[in-house]
């Protein structure tokens, strides 16, 4: 338990914590927004994972998921919402209190 009455593995939120949505998390964590193709480099994960894990995200309105013309194509383009990125440094705050034991 910790000093608020809660267990750890109840501390940090399973749709965050997850390794690609974590990747994820991290990369949009650095800039404003960032193309679907881009992104899916950096993580290292087919057009078919990405898509699925950025659905999960998107559905708890971590993420938003925009498609727009660009040159006679259609791109997609990612960012973390506000609220996502306040649930992001809130869970880095968590697991920064338990790798560093200060529960």
């Amino acid at each position: 338990m910790t000093t608020s009455g809660r267990p750890l593995k109840d501390i940090l939120p399973n749709v965050i914590h997850s390794p690609i949505r974590l990747s994820i998390l991290g990369v949009l964590n650095q800039v404003d927004q960032i193309y679907f193709s881009d992104l899916k480099g950096l993580i290292g994960v087919s057009d078919a994972e990405l898509s699925r894990q950025l659905r999960v995200l998107e559905q708890d309105h971590i993420v938003a998921i925009s498609k727009r013309r660009e040159n006679r194509k259609s791109v997609t383009v990612v960012s973390l919402t506000e609220d996502g990125r306040s649930r992001f440094e809130d869970y880095l705050s968590e697991l920064n209190t338990i790798v560093n034991g200060r529960l």
